[in-house]
């Protein structure tokens, strides 16, 4: 496992970090309305018969998050962000699972290589292993070759009953801010650097 150097987080404004020690920018959040204070406008949303909405029940951010409800429906939400293949990508979120079973309720906060209409399975950042309070998933995704960017997916797909918050998603665009020797390091070892770098959602 390779060596990892944490520098502590500054914020400067809501959204924007200060560069940390040998860092080449500030560190920015890409994920539009990730606290879900504008769901509508923001996101692309795909209740199927399910419920996403913004919600005032659960907040981790804020006083609003992003409410799921689902009884043998595929419900999810999603926006894409334009990057050049190749490039890392840091994903954060908050998740609240207040109903449904652990481990069959097919939970996921995904990240989808995209161009177009089409996606391609890419990270996984949680999956069913939640319970009733907020507890932080996170994972670091390459744009893989062939797409022009990523998809942060929030949703369920399996057939069992299930009602979840998501609040406080975070996506840092990180060939724009972090040095070769950070990108460059093992992508388990560049996760545990950015989960302590961006501890919170800015």
């Amino acid at each position: 496992m390779g060596s990892v150097t944490l520098n502590s987080p500054r914020l400067a404004v809501p959204g924007l970090y200060l560069p940390g020690a040998g860092e080449l920018g500030s560190p920015k959040n890409s994920v539009g309305d990730g606290n879900f204070d504008n769901i509508p406008a923001i996101w692309t949303l795909s209740p199927d018969g399910g419920t996403v909405e913004q919600s005032t029940t659960q907040a981790k951010y804020g006083t609003s998050s992003m409410r799921l409800v689902a009884s043998a429906q595929v419900v999810y939400a999603y926006q894409n962000i334009l990057l050049p293949v190749g490039h890392k990508f840091y994903v954060a979120a908050w998740c609240w699972l207040a109903s449904g079973s652990l481990t069959t309720t097919g939970l996921y906060m995904s990240i989808m290589d995209w161009v177009g209409t089409t996606t391609s399975a890419n990270k996984t950042l949680a999956n069913g292993s939640l319970g009733a309070n907020w507890q932080k998933r996170s994972a670091v995704a390459t744009v893989g070759s062939g797409y022009t960017g990523l998809r942060i997916v929030c949703g369920r797909t399996s057939n069992q009953t299930a009602e979840y918050f998501i609040d406080g998603i975070l996506g840092v665009h990180l060939d724009r801010c972090l040095p070769k020797s950070k990108l460059n390091l093992p992508e388990a070892d560049l996760k545990t650097y950015c989960d302590t770098r961006f501890p919170e959602y800015f």
